[in-house]
């Protein structure tokens, strides 16, 4: 999966995830949380579920 189709399935801007994979910016939580779930890293994303607004656990 391209870049592009990673930050666009995980509804982030893909300049933005463009900068967090070359350490100029970070992800929120929420971010993380979508990226995680995107690339099936569901480990990961079990693991920051606790760490996420109440509204997300209920969406999730």
């Amino acid at each position: 999966m391209s870049l592009r189709q990673t930050a666009t399935a995980a509804g982030i801007d893909p300049a933005h995830l463009s900068r967090v994979e070359r350490g100029e910016k970070a992800l929120s939580l929420e971010a993380l949380h979508r990226l995680a779930t995107v690339l099936e890293l569901t480990e990961l994303a079990d693991q920051l579920l606790p760490h996420l607004p109440q509204r997300r656990q209920k969406d999730g």
